[in-house]
C-alpha cells in the first residue's frame, strides 16, 4: 500500500530561503538554479523553442503540456517571441490586469523553477505555500520546492494598471523518469443517469447520457510510484437524446482527474489489483454547453469484479462562478489510499514497477459529482460507472510466497526419493544377479 509521506528535507543554501506553508511543511525558494538543481533527483527542462512564434488566445497549451489561462476565466494573450529578453531564445511573456495567469504543469511534481524577465513593475510568483515577488526591472530565476505536498500550477500576478509584462523561459520540474509510468487507454466507456437541463423553454429531460473515448485522440493513464498516484487524461464525447433531439453533435469535453492509488495481490491466484480514487474533471469544449464545468470523484478498480463510488466533491467556489476542475486540491492528491481489500496482501513498490511496464487489464469505476452550466437554477448532480482497459500483453505478476517454496520443495523431495528409490532396486537387482538368484 502507497502513502504520500513527508519528502526528504530539502538542501538550504545561501541563495534559498524557506517560507512556512503550514507547521508541518516548508516551500523552499531558490534564487539560483545550481542550488535548486542540487537538490532534486532529476530535472525536466521546457525551452519553448519548439513553439511556433506568435500570440496566442488563453487557454494557451505547449507542445510539452504546459498549459497558460487566466484565473478568471476571461480571454487572455499568451505570446511566443523569438530571441526573447531572458535568455536570448524563444519565450513566453504576458501580461495580465486580472487576479493572474495560471499555468498548469504538464505532471504533478515537488519542485518548480523558471528564468524571468520583468518590465517597469513588480510581479508576485505563488507555488502552494511559497510566495516570492520578482522586482521590476529584473533578469533571474526563481525556484521552489515543497517538502510535503505535491505541485501542479503556480500563478503569476501584478497589481500594477500599468504593465510592459513578464517573461518566461525554461521552466524546470522535478522528473524521476524511473518512476513515472505512462500507459495509453485503448477503449472507454460507460453511462450515467438522466439529468433536467433548461435550454430557454423550461426544464426538460436530457435522457440516458452514454460516453466514450473520441477517437484520434491521446488517452492516457498515469502512475507516479514516487508519489503513489494516478492520473487520467482523456478525451470524451458525451450523448443523450436530447442534442439529437435539437441537432446538436455530441459534447467534447477533456477530463483530467488525479488521486492516490493501492495496489495488492491475491494470495490465491497471485494476480495483481489496484484500486483508486481520482477527483477532477473538464471544461466542455463546444456546443450548448460550452464553458460549463463538470467536477467529479470516482473510484475504479483494476482485475476485482465490482466498481465503487465517491461521495461527490464539495464545489471550490459557489454557484454559479465558473471555475478550474483541474488541478483538484491537494487535500484531495495527498489523502490516504483506500485500504487493501480483503483477501488482497501488500506489494512492494519494486513489485509492482516490475508489474507495470507490461500492465494489462480491465478497470471498473464509478463516478459522483455535478455539471455547471450556465442559465441553470443551479449544480446538476450526476453519477454513473464505466469500464476502460489497459492494452498490454501480460499484467500478471506471481509473487513467491512460502507456500511456493513449499510446494517446490515437496516436489523436489518427491523426484528425489523416487531416484534414491529407483538407485536402490537397481543396487539390489545387481546383488541378486551376481549371486545367482
Amino acid at each position: 500500500m502507497f502513502s504520500l509521506k513527508t519528502l526528504t528535507a530539502m538542501l538550504v543554501s545561501l541563495s534559498a530561503f524557506s517560507v512556512p506553508n503550514s507547521l508541518w511543511a516548508t516551500v523552499t525558494t531558490f534564487t539560483d538554479r545550481a542550488a535548486w538543481q542540487s537538490a532534486l533527483q532529476g530535472v525536466s527542462t521546457e525551452s519553448f523553442e519548439a513553439e511556433l512564434v506568435g500570440d496566442y488566445s488563453t487557454p494557451f497549451s505547449t507542445t510539452q503540456g504546459t498549459q497558460a489561462q487566466t484565473v478568471s476565466g476571461a480571454a487572455g494573450t499568451i505570446q511566443v517571441v523569438s530571441g526573447g529578453l531572458t535568455n536570448g531564445t524563444r519565450e513566453l511573456r504576458f501580461r495580465e490586469f486580472g487576479p493572474g495567469m495560471l499555468f498548469m504543469l504538464s505532471a504533478y511534481t515537488r519542485a518548480v523553477a523558471f528564468d524571468y524577465t520583468t518590465s517597469g513593475e513588480n510581479w508576485r510568483v505563488e507555488v502552494a505555500g511559497g510566495v516570492a515577488t520578482l522586482q521590476a526591472n529584473s533578469t533571474g530565476f526563481i525556484g521552489f520546492i515543497d517538502d510535503s505536498s505535491l505541485l501542479r500550477s503556480f500563478k503569476l500576478s501584478s497589481s500594477s494598471l500599468i504593465q510592459g509584462g513578464v517573461s518566461l523561459d525554461d521552466l524546470s520540474l522535478e522528473v524521476v523518469a524511473s518512476k513515472i509510468f505512462v500507459r495509453p487507454i485503448a477503449a472507454l466507456s460507460g453511462t450515467a443517469g438522466p439529468i433536467i437541463i433548461d435550454l430557454g423553454s423550461g426544464p426538460q429531460s436530457t435522457g440516458p447520457i452514454s460516453y466514450e473515448l473520441e477517437p484520434s485522440t491521446s488517452n492516457t493513464m498515469r502512475f507516479n510510484m514516487l508519489h503513489g498516484l494516478a492520473e487520467i487524461d482523456i478525451h470524451l464525447l458525451i450523448d443523450f437524446p436530447l442534442l439529437d433531439q435539437i441537432g446538436s453533435p455530441p459534447l467534447r469535453i477533456r477530463l483530467r482527474e488525479a488521486g492516490p492509488v493501492t495496489w495488492g495481490v491475491d494470495p490465491v491466484t497471485r494476480q495483481i489489483a489496484g484500486w483508486s480514487s481520482l477527483t477532477g474533471g473538464g471544461v466542455f469544449e463546444g456546443g450548448i454547453f460550452a464553458g460549463g464545468v463538470f467536477y467529479n470523484k470516482n473510484g475504479w478498480e483494476i482485475v476485482i469484479n465490482g466498481t465503487h463510488a465517491n461521495n461527490a466533491p464539495s464545489p471550490p467556489t459557489p454557484y454559479p462562478e465558473l471555475f478550474s476542475p483541474f488541478p483538484p486540491p491537494v487535500a484531495d492528491i495527498t489523502a490516504d489510499p483506500i485500504p487493501l481489500m480483503p483477501p488482497f496482501s501488500a506489494l512492494s513498490d519494486a513489485q509492482v514497477e516490475a508489474w507495470l511496464p507490461t500492465a494489462s487489464g480491465d478497470a471498473n469505476f464509478g463516478f459522483a459529482g455535478f455539471f455547471r452550466f450556465p442559465g441553470q437554477t443551479g449544480d446538476i448532480p450526476v453519477h454513473g460507472d464505466g469500464i476502460w482497459t489497459l492494452p498490454f500483453q501480460g499484467g500478471t505478476l506471481v509473487v513467491p510466497t512460502l507456500s511456493h517454496w513449499a510446494m517446490f520443495c515437496f516436489i523436489t523431495a518427491l523426484m528425489l526419493t523416487g531416484v534414491l528409490w529407483l538407485r536402490r532396486r537397481h543396487d539390489l537387482n545387481h546383488g541378486r544377479q551376481a549371486n545367482g538368484d
